[in-house]
Parts: C-alpha cells; structure tokens; sequence
C-alpha cells in the first residue's frame, strides 16, 4: 500500500516538474515557489559559511539555476541577491583584498549568468519542441481517427456476418481490412499489410483504402482488382522500389456459396468448417506482393462454402509475433485458439486471437501490426 502511494506520488512529482518544464510557472503559484526559494538562500549562505568558503566551493549556481528555471528569463534577478550573500563573509572575515573579491565575485557573476541564460534558453527550446509534439500528436490522433472511420469492424447481412479486429504498434498503420456488400448477392472481403508502420503506410493504406472504393464494385474477379491496384501502386512509387503491399482479397456469392479468392504475396487464410471432425483448410494462391513489378497476373481460386462455415484472414504480425525467447506464434498455434473457440461469435473469436498473441508476447514488445477478420457463412 505504502509503494502504491509513493509511485502515485512520484507521478504528481512528475507531471507537476513537466508541467513547470513546458509552460513555466502559474502566476497564482509565484509566491510558493518565491518562499521556497528564499529557504534555498538560507540553507545556501549557512553550507557556504560553514564549508563554501574554506573549500572554496561555489553553491549559489544552484539558486540561479533553480530561479530560471522556475521564472525562465526574469529568474535572473537574483544574481544580485546571491552576489551580496557570496561576497557578504569574505567582507565580514576580512580575509581577502579588494583584488581577490573583485576577480572571485567578477568569475562567479559571469558563471551564474552563463548557467542562467544557458537554462533559459534550454528551456525555451524543450517548450517549443514540446509544443510541436503536441501539435504532431493531435494530427496523428486525427489520423488515427479518420483510419479507423475507413475500417468498419463489423458487417452483417441475410447470409453472412464479417468481424475484424486490429492492433498497432503506433497509433497508426498499414494494416487494413475491407469488407463491402456489391450487386445484391456479392460481399467483398479483403485483408492486407503495407510494408512498413507509423504514417507513411497509413497514407499507403489510404490510397488503397481509396482504391477499393473505386472499383471494389467494378469486377466480379479478384485477379483483376489486384491486377488494377498494382498498376495504380507501381506507378506511384517508380522512385521508391522498396514498398510493397501483400493482400488477401476475396468476393463471396450469397446465392451460390462460391467464394473466390487471390492472394498478392500474402499468407494463407484459414477456411474452419462447420463440421468440426473437418480440419482446418488453409486457402493458399502463390502469388507475388502487390506493386513489385509492373505488368504482373495473379492467380484466383474458389471454394464453397457451407452454412456455419467460417474464413479467418489475418497479417503475419499474427502468426509470427514473437515471445521474449524468440519463438514465434506459428499458424499452428492459430488453428488451435480457432478450434478452442469455434463457439463463440466471429468478432469475439477475433477478440480472443489478440489476446492470445497478446499473452504470447508478455513483455516483448509486439514488433509488428497485427489484424484480423473472419466471416461466417449464416446457418
């Protein structure tokens, strides 16, 4: 209980320094700060009358550090304050000449205005980094919110029911899903990476997101949609080789139960039967990762799909997050956390894929994105 109050305590301190740091100090808290100050004076003429003189040890820098930093450039007022106490014994004692108090006062002034402006100016930076910080992050939580506003995370209509959950190890990302109903009996479902995190792919992912918009509704073939967007892609970054997008995109016939599906590089999706003395079908398309080459063709396959039947489809931060030891999750350990969940809903078997990559990864840091969908096919 005691630690518990003492680290609660240690935050207060903290925030109150950075606080200080930032923005200076409230004009309604002068006073304190005024009272502690002349304390520090104090305890400051006794250690210097008592050893400062004899060791010839300066401690008035403290005081002018300490008022700077409390009143930022109007702190430097009490230099004359700590001149008159550090000169005030020598006087006193008459131990020293004119000429040695003149040259010993002359170094200290300069001294402690040189500490002086030196953490002025220091603070006068840090306040303006900080200031730029703030104005980065309420961007990046504007980002963050119109992203999450182009990834719905649930659908549902008269013949299937679509979840997705994802997890970023910034506060924006690559990962992206896509799911949208077309022509009446059509649902399109797509998951996909950009290579790379933070803002760059997630102005990536916008394009794609932008894409799907365009002509998710254009085509019944998978392939053809990927043959677009890679146009689309490699033509955006001719300068820059290094980007790619991997991406499982899939369109599901309500009436015909036929589901078609491409790959551009991605991994395997995960087809769990309603019969659970079937196993685990992964739905696997060789193809390459979206934007490498210009003129490329990705193969298409289908499947049908019976009722209760469910597709999981997710990134590699999935299966290949790794626990401090270095081991990673595997597919083998998603098919299991599938199994131990087939009867639950598809958004709280998504919810427990997370948390057990999660646990997983204890106090290793998650080192990737990670997202999920699953769609079940109505009963």
């Amino acid at each position: 209980m005691l630690s518990e109050h003492l680290r609660a305590l240690g935050r207060r301190v903290d925030r109150r320094v950075e606080r200080i740091v930032a923005e200076g100090v409230p004009d309604r808290a002068r006073r304190w700060y005024l009272g502690g100050l002349a304390i520090l004076l104090v305890l400051l003429e006794w250690l210097h009358v008592v050893a400062g003189m004899r060791l010839g040890v300066d401690l008035f820098f403290l005081a002018v550090i300490a008022s700077c930093f409390i009143f930022r450039r109007s702190g430097l007022w009490i230099i004359p304050i700590c001149l008159v106490l550090y000169d005030l014994p020598y006087l006193l004692s008459g131990s020293d000449g004119w000429d040695q108090l003149i040259v010993r006062s002359l170094v200290a002034v300069l001294t402690w205005v040189f500490l002086g402006v030196f953490t002025t100016v220091t603070l006068s930076k840090y306040a303006e980094t900080r200031r730029y910080q703030n104005v980065i992050l309420q961007d990046v939580a504007l980002a963050r919110t119109l992203q999450r506003s182009l990834m719905p995370a649930y659908f549902e209509s008269d013949a299937v029911r679509v979840d997705a959950r994802i997890a970023q190890t910034m506060q924006i990302g690559g990962d992206f899903y896509y799911f949208r109903p077309f022509k009446e009996k059509y649902v399109v479902v797509s998951l996909g990476d950009i290579m790379g995190k933070g803002i760059p792919a997630s102005m990536v992912m916008a394009i794609v997101m932008g894409f799907f918009y365009e002509w998710g509704k254009q085509s019944f073939s998978p392939s053809f949609i990927l043959e677009r967007l890679n146009e689309r892609l490699y033509s955006l970054w001719t300068d820059d080789e290094s980007w790619f997008v991997t991406m499982f995109y899939a369109i599901y016939d309500e009436e015909t139960h036929e589901f078609v599906y491409t790959s551009g590089g991605h991994q395997a999706a995960l087809l769990i039967h309603a019969d659970p003395q079937r196993p685990i079908e992964r739905l696997k398309v060789d193809n390459l990762p979206i934007g490498i080459f210009e003129d490329m063709k990705w193969d298409e396959k289908s499947v049908v799909l019976e009722p209760g039947d469910r597709v999981a489809v997710f990134t590699d931060g999935v299966n290949e997050a790794r626990n401090p030891a270095g081991e990673i999750f595997t597919m083998e350990r998603v098919e299991q956390v599938l199994r131990e969940n087939l009867h639950l809903s598809p958004g709280e078997i998504a919810r427990a894929v997370v948390k057990r990559v999660r646990a997983f990864a204890g106090s290793h840091d998650m080192q990737d994105d990670l997202a999920i969908m699953i769609m079940e096919v109505k009963a």
